[in-house]
């Protein structure tokens, strides 16, 4: 029992380690740091990775999305959209084009 809760403890700690990664990769497309953004999105992507096991998850999907619009600001078009579609597509597969996520990335395009 002790283990077992010790695992959900790092799973959540995980995910705040995730969350933490896009809001610090935000701020630095705010600042127009594109680089360090695409860094720190990957980084929250590969954490997001490794407690769902896979790309079938909202957090991932808008870190991917996010690197869509950092792509976007960048002028690099055909990144953007790669990155952009495949946000849509994941968040479009989990709840619909009714999710607003969705909607925002689709604009985008």
């Amino acid at each position: 029992k002790v283990a077992h809760h010790q695992e959900e403890r790092l799973a959540a700690d995980a995910l705040e380690i995730g969350e933490a990664l896009t809001y610090l990769a935000n701020c630095y497309k705010s600042l127009k740091e594109y680089n360090d953004a695409i860094k720190h999105y990957d980084e929250a992507i590969e954490v997001f990775r490794a407690c769902y096991g896979n790309d079938h998850n909202h957090n991932t999907a808008v870190a991917i999305g996010n690197i869509g619009l950092v792509y976007k600001d960048l002028g690099k078009v055909k990144e953007a959209r790669e990155y952009l579609n495949l946000g849509k597509k994941i968040l479009k597969d989990l709840y619909g084009e009714e999710c607003p996520d969705y909607q925002y990335f689709n604009e985008q395009l």
